[in-house]
């Protein structure tokens, strides 16, 4: 590779999947909703283990319209395009080794994210493509269910359950939720998605290490 083609590679998957998530959540009328949030990580990471109230925003994109801020007001949005994500290490470490044992990249940005949604009191969708394969979606509990009980039709989702250990820190991750993106968009009703994010997220008692009771999002899982 080039050199700078990783990070222009990164930077132009951000551009597609705020393009993408523009026309799915105006329902095609806009693909202008949201923008890159370029140097997010870092700011934002450096805010957390200060445990700093006054961060900046979280996740890989932000709102660049009054209609993007309701998903963004809720979803930590975290973009991967990588050579090789560790799909396979990521269901099979994450178990028997806790997600900080694994060497799966997918496990590593999975633990980060699930510490700065709680950071910023927000769910989390991780939007990631391996080389060669197709982009998928993983999603927080939370999320999860929402998108399962707004789907117009059955939408297919590996639930994976991540091994938790002490060393976590002040998050345990717990469920994620894994399905392909492309089906996400077409199948979940972006409106119906967010009322419940929003409303799940507002309702939820505090849990273990902060994490949250999954009440509502557990009930509906068992249903499916």
């Amino acid at each position: 590779m080039r050199p700078g083609g990783s990070s222009q590679k990164g930077a132009e998957f951000e551009r597609v999947v705020c393009h993408n998530l523009s026309l799915w959540v105006s329902r095609g009328a806009r693909a202008d909703l949201f923008t890159r949030n370029v140097a997010s990580g870092g700011v934002f990471t450096a805010a957390v283990r200060r445990r700093d109230s006054e961060h900046g925003f979280p996740g890989d994109i932000m709102p660049a319209h009054a209609e993007g801020h309701l998903l963004c007001d809720n979803l930590l949005v975290e973009c991967k395009h990588y050579k090789d994500l560790g799909l396979g290490r990521f269901v099979s470490d994450s178990t028997s080794l806790g997600i900080t044992g694994s060497k799966s990249y997918l496990a590593q940005v999975v633990l980060l994210c699930a510490q700065q949604a709680a950071h910023a009191k927000k769910q989390y969708m991780i939007v990631a493509r391996e080389n060669g394969r197709p982009t998928i979606a993983v999603l927080s509990a939370v999320a999860g269910a929402a998108a399962q009980e707004a789907t117009y039709t059955k939408l297919r989702m590996y639930y994976h359950w991540l091994a938790l250990d002490s060393s976590i820190g002040p998050v345990q991750p717990g469920a994620v939720l894994m399905t392909n993106f492309g089906d996400f968009m077409r199948v979940v009703n972006p409106n119906r998605f967010l009322e419940l994010v929003s409303t799940w997220r507002s309702e939820q008692k505090p849990g273990p290490a902060g994490t949250g009771s999954l009440s509502h999002p557990t009930t509906s899982l068992s249903r499916k």
